[in-house]
Formats: C-alpha cells, sequence, structure tokens
C-alpha cells in the first residue's frame, strides 16, 4: 500500500516513477491518493484526477479520498479557492468511480458531524476514513462511528509527529520521548523500539497505520511489529499512562497550558525539569550527529576545471565534471535535497539546505563538512551576500540569515513557507522575500544586517517564486499564484504596477527572467511561456506548452531562452516571438531551471532523475548521469566557467559593486 496526494510535493510523480522501476505488476500495488480542496467542483476534480493518474503512470487509483474541506496554505489555495464545496467534489468522485478511474472513495479529515452528512448523501460507500491517529489523540468518536457504520478507519501520524507542528519551536516528538514508553522498551519479554509498541498498540485497536520514512533501516524496522504482540496489561498501560487529549466534535484538540504541558512532559517539578533539559540537549545532539551528513570522494575539485553542483530528491549533493558529467564527489543527508546550492564570496564552501532541517556548508575541494546549522525544512535556495552571510528560507516560515563561520546573525518568521529564493538589494541593504499566505502580507523587505522589517506587501496570491530586481535595480517583482506580477519600488514597497497574465494560467510558480530593455519571461501553471514588456503593461507573445512551467528561463546573449515543461522537455526558444530552436526530452518532468556554461553546454536536472548536459546550439545530449531520486534542484557552475550574461542580472545575485 502506498499513501499519496495531491498535495504532497511531486509525490505522485516520484511513486509512478518507482512503480515503473521496480517492475511490480499493478495488480500487486494498492495506491491511495487525496484530493486537494483546491480541485473541489465537477470539472476540476475530474481533470485533477486526470492529472493524478498521468503522474502515477496508471489507469486507476485503488481508493481516493478527499484530503481537507478547508483549503489552508498547506494546500497552497488562491483566495477564491475553492471554487465549490466538498459535496461537489464527492458527486465528481462518484462519476469517476462509475468510470472506473477510482476504484474505492474516502474521506480524510473528516469527523462525526462531516461523515453523518456525508454517509446519508453517498451513492458509492464510504471506504475509509484517514485521520490523525497517537496515543495522546485517539479519536475515539470518529473510531466509534466508522466502526458502527462498517467504514475502515486509518491513523496517520501515529508516531506523534503531528505534535511538533501545533506550536512554534516545538522540536521534540512526545511519543517517542515518552517516559513510560521508553521504559517499556527495555522491559517487554520481546525488546521492541518506542516506534514498533506504538504501531503494535494502534493495530491491536483496530486502526490501519501508514508510518512514514525515507530511512531503509527505519522501514524495515517498522515492519517488525507484525511479529510483535502486547499483552493486555500492556494495551491498558498505554491508555492509562498516555491519557488522549479531549476531541471537539470537528476534530480539534482541547489543549490548555496544563494538557500541552503533560503530553510533552513538561511538569513543574525541579528535577524533572533538569532531566527535560539534558533531554533536550541530548536530542538535540543526536540529531545533529544523525544529520551531519556523509562524504564520498572519489576525485577533488579544482575551481580552475568546469564543476557542476547539484541536489537530488534522493537526499544527495553531487559534483560533476562539466565535461563529461563524472562524479567527482557527493554529499549524503537524510531528505530531498531540493535547494540550489550557492558559493561563499571567494569559491571555496558550497552552501545549502535539505528537508531534514538543516543547512550545510561544505568545502567546494572535497565535500568534507565545514558546519551543520539546525534551521527548518528547506527547500528555498540561498543566497550569498557579499559579506558572506548566508540569506535562505524554511518551510517552518522562518528567513535565516548565517555568517560564514556557521552562527546564526538573525532569523525572522514572515508568517507562511519560503520556496524561493530571497533577493539582495538597494546597496546590499535589504533582502526581499515571498511566503505562501494567502490572507496576510507575503512579500516582504528586511534589513539585511539586524532582519528588521522595512517594509511588506500583500499580494493578492501566495509566492512560491523567487523575487527578481529590474536591472536598474530600482525595483523588485513578485509573480504570484494569483497571475498576477507585481512591480514595486525596491526601497519603499511602494506598488508601481500589475499585471495580469489571465486567471486561465492558473497561476505563476516560475521565476521570471528579466532582460535589459525590460521584456520579463515567465512560464505559467497553465503550460505557456510569456514574454511581457513589463513597463508598458503589454504582453508580446505568448508559447502554449504542455503541463505547468515551473522551470524558470535562462537567458543568453544570442537572443534565446532556455527553460524545461512538465511533460519531460528542455526547450530552446526565439526571445524575439517564442519560435521552438530545439527541445529535448528529458524522461519526466523538468522542474529544475537550466544554467549555461560559457563552452557552449547547458545544464539541466528532471524527475526523471537523470542530470543533462545539451549543446547549445544543436540540442545534443553530451552526457546525462542519473542520481538517486528526482532533480528539481538547478545547478551551480563554477565561477571560471559560467555563462557571461551582460543584459540580465538574475534574482538575488548582485555582484559586490552593486552592493
Amino acid at each position: 500500500m502506498i499513501d499519496t496526494a495531491q498535495a504532497y510535493w511531486h509525490s505522485e510523480e516520484s511513486i509512478g516513477r518507482a512503480i515503473r522501476d521496480s517492475g511490480i505488476p499493478r495488480e500487486d500495488i494498492f495506491i491511495i491518493s487525496k484530493l486537494s480542496p483546491r480541485h473541489f467542483g465537477r470539472d476540476l476534480t475530474s481533470r485533477s484526477v486526470d492529472v493524478s493518474l498521468r503522474k502515477l503512470g496508471t489507469d486507476f487509483i485503488d481508493l481516493f479520498l478527499i484530503h481537507n474541506i478547508h483549503c489552508s496554505d498547506y494546500f497552497q489555495c488562491t483566495p477564491d479557492e475553492p471554487k465549490a464545496t466538498w459535496e461537489v467534489a464527492w458527486k465528481a468522485m462518484e462519476e469517476l468511480h462509475r468510470q472506473g478511474k477510482l476504484r474505492s472513495l474516502g474521506v480524510s479529515n473528516f469527523y462525526p458531524p462531516l461523515l453523518e452528512k456525508l454517509v446519508a448523501m453517498a451513492e458509492v460507500p464510504v471506504s475509509l476514513v484517514q485521520n490523525w491517529f497517537d496515543p495522546f489523540y485517539r479519536d475515539e468518536a470518529t473510531r466509534e462511528y466508522c466502526e458502527d457504520h462498517g467504514i475502515v478507519y486509518q491513523g496517520y501520524s501515529t508516531f506523534g509527529t503531528q505534535w511538533m507542528y501545533m506550536r512554534q519551536g516545538q522540536d521534540r516528538n512526545p511519543v517517542f520521548t515518552n517516559p513510560f514508553l521508553l521504559q517499556l522498551s527495555e522491559t517487554l519479554d520481546t525488546p521492541a523500539h518506542v516506534a514498533n509498541i506504538v504501531l503494535r498498540w494502534a493495530l491491536q485497536k483496530g486502526v490501519v497505520v501508514i508510518p512514514r520514512s525515507v530511512n531503509a533501516e527505519h522501514i524495515r524496522n517498522n515492519l517488525k511489529v507484525l511479529d510483535l504482540e502486547l499483552s493486555e496489561k500492556t494495551v491498558s498501560g498505554i491508555d492509562n499512562n498516555l491519557a488522549s487529549v479531549g476531541i471537539g466534535v470537528n476534530g480539534e484538540p482541547f489543549l490548555d497550558d496544563a494538557t500541552w504541558n503533560r503530553i510533552m512532559g513538561n511538569l513543574n517539578a525541579e528535577s524533572h525539569d533538569d532531566d527535560l533539559t539534558r533531554l533536550r540537549a541530548a536530542t538535540k545532539e543526536q540529531r545533529k550527529e544523525k544529520h551531519s551528513g556523509q562524504t564520498e570522494s572519489i576525485d577533488v575539485v579544482n575551481r580552475e576545471d568546469e564543476t557542476v553542483f547539484i541536489g537530488s530528491d534522493g537526499g544527495r549533493m553531487y559534483a560533476l565534471d562539466g565535461v563529461n558529467g563524472h562524479v567527482k564527489w557527493t554529499f549524503t543527508s537524510e531528505e530531498d535535497l531540493g535547494s540550489t546550492a550557492a558559493f561563499s564570496p571567494d569559491q571555496s564552501v558550497l552552501y545549502f539546505g535539505s528537508e531534514n532541517s538543516f543547512m550545510y556548508a561544505l568545502r567546494v575541494r572535497d565535500g568534507q563538512v565545514v558546519w551543520t546549522v539546525e534551521t527548518g525544512p528547506v527547500r528555498s535556495s540561498c543566497v550569498v551576500g557579499w559579506d558572506g552571510t548566508v540569506y535562505v528560507g524554511t518551510l517552518d516560515n522562518q528567513i535565516y540569515a548565517i555568517r560564514p563561520d556557521g552562527m546564526v546573525k538573525w532569523s525572522r518568521d514572515l508568517g507562511g513557507e519560503i520556496w524561493g529564493r530571497p533577493a539582495i538589494g538597494s546597496g546590499g541593504r535589504l533582502v526581499y522575500v515571498g511566503v505562501m499566505a494567502e490572507n496576510t502580507d507575503n512579500a516582504f523587505a528586511l534589513d539585511s544586517q539586524t532582519g528588521n522589517l522595512v517594509w511588506s506587501f500583500r499580494a493578492g496570491g501566495s509566492n512560491w517564486s523567487s523575487p527578481v530586481l529590474s536591472p536598474d535595480g530600482r525595483c523588485v517583482l513578485f509573480s504570484c499564484r494569483d497571475s498576477h506580477i507585481y512591480t514595486l519600488l525596491t526601497d519603499t514597497g511602494h506598488l508601481v504596477s500589475t499585471f495580469d497574465v489571465g486567471e486561465e494560467h492558473d497561476g505563476i510558480d516560475s521565476t521570471p527572467a528579466v532582460a535589459s530593455d525590460g521584456t520579463l519571461f515567465v512560464g505559467t501553471n497553465g503550460g505557456s511561456v510569456l514574454a511581457i514588456d513589463i513597463e508598458r503593461g503589454k504582453l508580446k507573445w505568448e508559447k502554449k506548452l504542455r503541463g505547468e512551467i515551473l522551470s524558470s528561463p535562462a537567458l543568453d546573449n544570442e537572443g534565446n531562452l532556455y527553460i524545461g515543461t512538465s511533460d519531460g522537455q528542455v526547450l530552446k526558444l526565439k526571445q524575439k516571438d517564442g519560435s521552438t530552436v530545439w527541445q529535448v526530452p528529458a524522461g519526466d518532468a523538468v522542474m529544475s531551471s537550466p544554467k549555461l556554461d560559457a563552452h557552449g553546454r547547458v545544464f539541466v536536472g528532471s524527475n526523471s532523475g537523470f542530470v543533462f548536459a545539451i549543446n547549445d546550439e544543436t540540442g545534443q545530449v553530451i552526457w546525462q548521469v542519473e542520481t538517486e531520486g528526482p532533480v528539481v534542484a538547478s545547478p551551480l557552475i563554477t565561477a571560471h566557467h559560467q555563462y557571461n550574461y551582460t543584459l540580465y542580472r538574475h534574482s538575488g545575485e548582485d555582484t559586490k559593486d552593486e552592493l
């Protein structure tokens, strides 16, 4: 059984590729996916399921759930979404069930009042409810309802990770660190990890579990639960020692400070506080050791030679020979590396982040760790100021400024996930960043030295792409998911202009490239590349392609642009009219942004797991290297070999003179 969702970051594509590569017959695999509330609506639901089927590479989904009725920032909704009710979405799912595209239907994050309404209206039986379930959150009312109505109850976050998102700064899992469970793991007749005990406890309560892990050892360990049996005394001991929180009719946990402290173990006894302090210190040290990474060195990197640095969602950073693709060294972390790397000012250190919540500094020469800094999950690419300060955003809403020695200079909570790379402007005084937020300010300028807010702006849609500076540095542009491009003055944040690309484009996730004549080139989620005279607010041309375009264009001095598409193509287009010069198939979606070198090569990654070097004149593939996961990050090329594009300065890449 594989559990995924439309809202999980390129999860459906990765699962589809894994199934295809595994050779396992489709009938031996049970796939669960979930409908994002962004796609509520008869036609929207139908189209989104077709997209999921294409990404998964299958003709049907075994079990399809409504993910949630609420359109929070997690689902990256625009202010006018959802466009219909969950009831309309359910009826659309029933029609897709009759067509054979969805074998069975269910819901997630539904509680008895909604379930009663659903069961009363459903023509296709409700097969499963997937809700939060762990020792502190037992969801007893929903489980009882499911048992009475013949519905399977499935628990997510059974290991307690949901608690770590409840309050800012909570970095300790209350299930894995619970003293009773830790003691139990050592005193059972058959010693077992806390994870095994919790899984077995849930199974013996009739809950179907879906433990999540990217660690092969942890996955193997989870399977040991099949050989474990807990006595009734042990099960009741867990029930009595880890009392469940009270839960409202709509699933909200009743959490006062006393309940929170009980769950987290923060009792007032002085001795317990000392124990807790030691536990937190030990936990932090263990996390640092676990995520310190591992370097495999094959050859050294000479800065005079061309080397391409790129990370993959297999958790590995690669240093590749730019001429032939040979691997010079690799560095392995625990989680996805979607963060594009950046150099220190002297080009001796490589910076990047990981979804394991750490920033890394590696020696360019051999990939050895210089320092690690615990931040939050990082998908944002980082940018480096002339003084060596590293600026990066995280998925837990923080932007960090980190000194060259690895000490945190400052951090600031901006109220939304940060996916795009910050930009530096206004003579190096300000850092610009956009966040994934809808109903609050989502574009910011911060003092680069202190992190203090200089100005903020509320765009009509969230910011997934990176801000870019105008060629003269006077304006900063934010391209948003409401299909608008906002031009703001860099120093004050005053709105200069707004350009509407049209709602048919379904928003903009591609970071634009701006030429010195003011022409802005950008891809849209609707599958087009646009050339816009941003100063006059006029569309020059539109090139309609297939699939979303998340890749950002790269420009050359000969009037061409290079971009990738989600239907697996890398294209070279003419800047003057968008006509195609060549296109190269990359095997899967291209979310990585192409980079040009000074020797006629274009480097780009693909969700197929390959990194490509392409001849910029002919479109012939010079070499390709397979990594261990989808490559969504963009390449970084050693400085002496980077393409010298004289007409364009990309977001966040100001020179020292400009700063």
